[in-house]
């Protein structure tokens, strides 16, 4: 089928009486077909190279998990189900009462308000005092 209109085309040239084809047409068709073969290389190189980064990827990941990917030490567990000890509320109080007292414009209603709540470091300060 190819042969036949390569024929066709040759005749054609023959009849129109040119014994060249026009090489302007001809440059720009071998131009376009190997800037198309050359985009087809690069589509076909990038796809090789994330497949390859994909499979790498999936390597190590599966590598780094052990036997049982939903794994979780009994101890952990319970360590996230406890409930905050008296230590922990401590600390957590000063904390706050260090930043009410840095971010306070008027340091004496702040301190009026920890008696309020009776925050034992300040009662024990001002009981000390009186």
């Amino acid at each position: 089928m190819r042969k036949m209109d390569f024929e066709d085309q040759l005749k054609s040239v023959i009849r129109s009486g040119e014994n060249m084809p026009d090489q302007e047409q001809f440059i720009s068709r071998l131009h376009h077909r190997r800037r198309q073969e050359l985009l087809n290389r690069h589509r076909l190189f990038s796809g090789v190279s994330a497949l390859v980064l994909l499979v790498m990827v999936t390597l190590l990941a599966i590598s780094q998990l052990n036997d049982q990917p939903g794994y979780l030490p009994e101890e952990e567990y319970y360590s996230m189900m406890d409930e905050p000890d008296s230590v922990q509320i401590a600390e957590f109080l000063d904390e706050a009462v260090l930043y009410l007292l840095d971010q306070s414009d008027d340091i004496w209603s702040t301190l009026e308000f920890l008696t309020e709540i009776q925050y034992e470091p300040v009662t024990n300060l001002l009981e000390d005092k009186l």
